[in-house]
């Protein structure tokens, strides 16, 4: 029993026996019961506050599939961390923040072990004074790297840490990142040096870049680290091992059929993740509807496999034949709706799970329906955040965006010079004051809040706000990361008004 125990417990991905226990059909544990009956750490429903400023929903309101990450974070680390229960508030954000984290934290390609992936989290983190992603990355650094104290060096002063040339190699690069410096080839020759490439350095990019939003979220809702991140693999635990052991015992009381069906389950849990659940409707593999595509052969409007355009950044454009079809078909619909295609689809094609992360997290936050901010507010603060991290590319666009909505030609232009001196309104001064105290990583405080209330604006705009800012500190990163450029056409839309049709008589 023990052997067998052991090696279910090798193949199995650290909290996917509480999925089994979910999912028992009746004939193998009696009546069928709700998710929360059956968990290990049930609590029965009631909040648990990581923040008093967005307190965790209750749980028997929430999604059944929020509900169910919710439940494996908690059995795979013993405690349920805060940022679920902060993202919570948001079920159609939480979907697509973690889905966009397993992307690239997950990835099995590239030289970037997990090790290094949480050192560029910690690393960043810490220039943007972010206690929880901190506190909780520099945790899953020493589970990875087995070192317990490398990663309290580099929150110290990473230039004193004992860190290999690599690692301040790789370092220097994500820092660069974080910054929204400008990289030049002399960044990517550093890490070449080093034994990267190109794709290494995207993966690079891509976390920091990631993590420059992260950071941005935990502080405007005011996130704080679970007590429980501070020891963590600072000695070994057993903890979890004891408690895995002890579920998958209950359920081997049952006899062979369950033994069959719980071995069976945690193959399908292996064959499928690699050690990692698929829980989330939004697939990384498939379209963006979880459907595994061939690519675009038979596509109506397929160019029959020439590249969408040369080069525009440090990234070459695949060829649309080699694209998945729900990629190509997204690229189609944007490039009828607006004329051409904006740069950002053909350059975040070289990466189709993040082409897909990426858009489905800009779909979730730019195109929410609900509260105060027009669609001219939201592309007002793209612009304002845009142009302090010197991002051409979504300055130019976003800016183009704005005067279509706003039907306002100049007002972008001005905010993009200097934003005190444009001609807004004290509701749109109070929006980009909030918006530019996140782009900038500021601790935000009640006081920040209270600006926006006397304006009319609750909480609830407030994270629409401060997801915006959060997002485009990502966005413009990674614009800067491939160096991307706008497309010529963006600068005159919407400057001239349209004329409009008169009926003939």
């Amino acid at each position: 029993m023990k052997p067998f125990l052991n090696s279910l417990l090798q193949l199995c991905p650290r909290g996917s026996v509480s999925l089994l226990s979910r999912t028992m059909p009746e004939r193998f544990g009696g009546k069928h019961r709700s998710v929360t009956s059956v968990h290990a750490y049930n609590t029965k429903g009631e909040n648990t506050r990581p923040t008093e400023r967005y307190p965790m929903p209750n749980k028997k309101d929430l999604p059944h599939d929020i509900m169910e990450h919710l439940e494996e974070a908690e059995v795979k680390n013993g405690f349920l961390p805060n940022v679920f229960k902060v993202m919570a508030n948001r079920p159609e954000e939480f979907r697509v923040f973690f889905t966009y984290h397993d992307v690239i934290m997950n990835k099995k390609t590239g030289k970037l072990s997990m090790a290094d992936k949480e050192l560029i989290a910690v690393a960043v983190s810490t220039v943007n004074h972010t206690p929880y992603c901190v506190t909780a990355h520099s945790a899953s650094h020493r589970k990875y790297s087995k070192k317990p104290t490398l990663a309290d060096q580099v929150v110290v002063n990473w230039k004193m840490a004992d860190l290999s040339d690599r690692e301040v190699a790789m370092l220097e690069f994500a820092f660069a990142v974080s910054r929204a410096d400008n990289i030049t080839e002399e960044h990517f020759q550093k890490l070449e040096a080093h034994g990267f490439d190109r794709e290494d350095a995207w993966d690079i990019g891509s976390i920091s870049a990631f993590f420059a939003m992260a950071n941005r979220i935990a502080l405007f809702t005011d996130m704080r680290p679970n007590p429980e991140f501070y020891n963590m693999d600072r000695q070994e635990d057993k903890t979890h091992r004891r408690l895995t052991i002890r579920i998958v015992r209950s359920c081997f009381r049952k006899g062979t059929m369950i033994k069959r069906f719980l071995l069976s389950g945690f193959l399908h849990l292996r064959r499928r993740g690699g050690g990692s659940v698929s829980f989330l409707p939004l697939s990384v593999s498939g379209n963006l509807w979880g459907r595994s595509q061939s690519v675009a052969l038979n596509h109506p409007k397929n160019t029959e496999g020439e590249n969408i355009t040369k080069a525009i950044g440090r990234y070459p454009i695949p060829k649309k034949t080699d694209l998945p079809y729900d990629i190509v078909e997204l690229m189609e619909e944007m490039e009828v709706k607006t004329g051409f295609l904006p740069n950002v689809f053909k350059v975040m094609a070289h990466r189709p799970a993040e082409f897909r992360a990426f858009f489905a997290y800009y779909n979730a936050i730019m195109n929410k329906e609900t509260g105060n901010l027009s669609k001219a507010d939201k592309e007002l603060i793209i612009v304002a955040t845009s142009i302090v991290n010197h991002c051409p590319y979504c300055v130019i666009a976003h800016s183009a965006l704005h005067r279509i909505y706003s039907k306002k030609p100049i007002l972008a232009d001005q905010v993009a010079v200097n934003w005190k001196l444009a001609d807004l309104n004290d509701r749109e001064m109070a929006i980009l004051d909030f918006a530019l105290a996140i782009c900038r990583a500021d601790n935000i405080t009640e006081e920040h809040f209270q600006k926006l209330e006397a304006h009319g604006f609750d909480r609830e705009d407030a994270w629409d706000i401060g997801s915006i800012s959060a997002f485009f500190a990502m966005s413009n990163r990674l614009a800067h990361l491939i160096d991307l450029h706008p497309n010529p056409e963006f600068y005159i839309m919407g400057r001239i008004p349209r004329e409009k049709k008169t009926s003939s008589s």
